[in-house]
Formats: structure tokens, sequence, C-alpha cells
């Protein structure tokens, strides 16, 4: 799937399996960190930011990797993000949640969040970040934050930064873009892409088949407490 998705990613990864140290050793040159992912997982959990200054040489590295998640998982670089998104939380990479359904060669945008990071390296609801809606139409968060256990955020409570009307930079062309890839696998047609924005544009970090209901309807940013069922009706 990821070869298939190569022309989005716009960096390197390469697989745990059958990997030694001479590969690694190529893949880490001129690197000070990357992102480990397991492939039997899900919601983020074990997945892993490296910092490449932590390990003595490659073969270090390749032990701890062995060690600790064995064959599975993937490795890829670290995403160098826009420094607008960065303001909002610098420590992660701050994804983009865009939920598609392709229904007759037709892709359908159906919602949009952002995922901002919250004390830790890996921004993700379930390990306690802030989720806010963007607007489809202008790429603009539309209401406050909102955490897993219910807290709201109009500015980030580490760095101070107004999340309320943030405009996600590149906006047209992450559209573009995810239009384009829901057709390069249309056999799954209900996808959530998790996307990070670099200074030169939107890259793809992930398509998740189950992408769940969570941030999708977060109870603050409902209207009237109504969920998103009138959104997907017409899938049915």
């Amino acid at each position: 799937m990821l070869k298939r998705l190569g022309e989005f990613l716009g960096r390197d990864w390469i697989t745990l399996k059958d990997l030694d140290a001479r590969k690694l050793e190529r893949f880490v040159k001129g690197k000070d960190k990357v992102i480990y992912k397991p492939l039997t997982s899900y919601r983020s959990y074990g997945t892993e930011k490296l910092e490449l200054t932590a390990f003595d040489d490659a073969n270090s590295l390749h032990r701890y990797l062995r060690k600790k998640y064995g064959n599975d998982g993937i490795l890829k670089d670290w995403v160098d993000q826009h420094p607008s998104v960065s303001e909002l939380y610098p420590q992660a990479v701050n994804p983009i949640r865009l939920i598609t359904i392709l229904d007759n060669g037709e892709c359908n945008m159906i919602t949009s969040t952002i995922s901002v990071g919250y004390g830790g390296d890996i921004a993700n609801y379930h390990r306690g970040s802030l989720i806010a809606p963007i607007d489809l139409r202008t790429g603009k968060i539309t209401s406050p934050a909102q955490v897993k256990s219910g807290e709201l955020y109009a500015e980030h409570p580490i760095t101070g930064t107004r999340i309320v009307g943030f405009e996600v930079p590149y906006w047209r062309e992450i559209l573009e873009m995810i239009e384009r890839a829901a057709r390069v696998v249309p056999e799954i047609a209900y996808v959530g892409w998790d996307v990070a924005v670099t200074p030169s544009g939107p890259v793809i970090l992930e398509g998740n088949h189950n992408p769940g209901y969570h941030t999708q309807q977060m109870p603050a940013h409902l209207v009237n407490g109504v969920g998103r069922r009138v959104l997907y009706e017409r899938f049915l």
C-alpha cells in the first residue's frame, strides 16, 4: 500500500522485516530523527519518535529495534512541518484527519479535524492531544479544541497559540491531494487520511481503513448535540 501511495508520502521509509544494520545505516544517514510505526497496532499505540543522537551508531539502533519490535513495523523519515502549524505545538507533528468515501468514482469529503499535540511527541486523540474541527470549505478551525476528558481550549494551554480561527496552510492542495489518493486505492472506499503540512506542501502520513468516530463527533463540536449520521445516510 505504501508503494502505491508513494507519490503522496514525500519521504523515505523502510520495513523492519529482514532489515540488517547495514541497510539501516544507509537509511538513517544524514538524519537526526525518524519515526517508528507498528503495522499491527492502532490509535498510535507503539508509535515512537526516535532521536538518533540517543544511539551510538546504526548497530545500537538496530539492536534496540530488534529487541523491542522484532520484525514488525516500519521506519519513516520525520516530517518537518510548516512553521505556522508548529506554532500550535512544535514537539509533535500535528496531523489533519480527512474522512473520505469513494462512491461511484466520486470522492466525497465527509469531515476534517486537526490533532494538536499536548505534552508529548505524538499527536493523537488517544494519547491526550487536542482535537479541533476544520471547515472543509475554508480550511479554518471553527471551534475550540477538545480533549478526550472534555476540557475545551480556544488557545493552546502550553504554547498559548490561538486555535480558533487558525487557517491550515495549503488547504486547497490538501483537498486535491486526498481526492487523487482516494482513487489510487478504490477498493478501500472509506478512509481516514492523516496529512501533515510541510513548508513546501502537504504529505500523507497514512490512510486508516477504520478511522473511528470519536474525533468526528466530539461533543463540543456538534450542533445541538446531533451526531454525524446525517453525513453518512446517503451512503448507507
